[in-house]
């Protein structure tokens, strides 16, 4: 978040809050996604999902779970992934409606896609990517093509059995990639909504310095949650 570096929490530390538990709630998005909205909601759908390596690493029907595939993204090389559909797909999701329905991302940007991409095309924003074939798409993703390919097939082979062998995905969501009309891909990054903890508190909310177990009475008149 830029220009947020934990000024509040840094404070508390620095008056004898005692540490505790400061992590963060990860989430997944594209790079300034308030701009390209429509894009993150279309292509956060549970399609092929794969690391800078060419390989799947989870099930990407969790997708909707963004704390659990944020995490699983930042433990990807580079902290990011790439979720990859076609337009045979796309029309799909306008026909019958998406895999995945939430309340941030309308269902109507499945047809308002191509203006998104338009303007990112024309600013350069990398983290959509469209390509016609397997070997464009491999060369814009800069992965071995043969990599990619082989990953693609054995994706497609999974949902010509509607079986995910490697990931037990829900058959509903297998979709075959064949690249009708373009694929379409978005590279989301781990991200995190905020932090979540920090310090230590006791059962009335107060908080803690790291001499005792006690509320700290140095720090009464500043600090509370």
């Amino acid at each position: 978040m830029p220009g947020i570096k934990g000024e509040g929490l840094k404070m508390m530390w620095q008056a004898g809050a005692q540490k505790y538990g400061d992590t963060v709630e990860m989430i997944y998005i594209l790079p300034h996604n308030l701009e390209y909205m429509v894009v993150d909601g279309v292509l956060r759908q549970p399609n092929l999902m794969i690391n800078q390596d060419g390989d799947r690493f989870m099930d990407e029907g969790m997708l909707g779970n963004t704390t659990f595939s944020g995490n699983a993204m930042f433990l990807q090389p580079g902290h990011y992934a790439y979720v990859i559909m076609d337009r045979a797909i796309l029309k799909q999701y306008q026909d019958e409606g998406p895999d995945i329905i939430d309340i941030v991302h309308p269902a109507a940007g499945f047809k308002l896609l191509d203006p998104v991409i338009k303007k990112a095309e024309e600013n350069g924003y990398e983290a959509i990517i469209t390509a016609d074939s397997v070997g464009e798409l491999a060369e814009k993703l800069n992965i071995p093509a043969a990599k990619l390919q082989k990953t693609i097939n054995d994706y497609n082979s999974y949902c010509d059995h509607g079986q995910d062998r490697e990931f037990f995905k829900n058959p509903d969501y297998l979709h075959k990639l064949t690249g009708e009309g373009g694929y379409l891909v978005g590279k989301f990054y781990s991200g995190a909504y905020g932090t979540v903890g920090g310090v230590k508190i006791d059962e009335n909310c107060q908080v803690l310095d790291g001499r005792r177990s006690g509320y700290s009475r140095s720090l009464q008149r500043g600090i509370r949650c």
